[in-house]
């Protein structure tokens, strides 16, 4: 997750964030991170991070582009959106923006 000290809606997707946390048992491994806009500036502009929160989900192949949510989030959105990364990429910066 792409957040910011001073992004209000960044605290209530952490907050879900950690309810996913409790429920990947029995999933595919997953790596949540938490990174702070302010102090990566560079890594967020190169991934095409436009706002906050951004939650940004990779998949394993190197052929496709990972998938982007902004905004608010649920946790049950969340965990639909690791399932459905799997068919996309993460090793290509060219993103796909997915409209929900």
């Amino acid at each position: 997750m792409f957040t910011a000290e001073w992004c209000g809606p960044c605290s209530l997707v952490y907050k879900e964030l950690r309810q996913v946390t409790g429920r990947l048992e029995g999933r595919r491994p997953a790596a949540i991170l938490v990174i702070d806009v302010e102090k990566n500036k560079e890594l967020a502009s190169e991934l095409g991070v436009r706002s906050l929160p951004t939650l940004l989900y990779m998949g394993s192949s190197a052929a496709r582009g990972p998938i982007f949510t902004q905004g608010p989030v649920s946790a049950d959105l969340i965990l639909d959106m690791l399932d459905r990364a799997e068919g996309f990429g993460g090793w290509d910066v060219k993103a796909k923006w997915l409209k929900l």
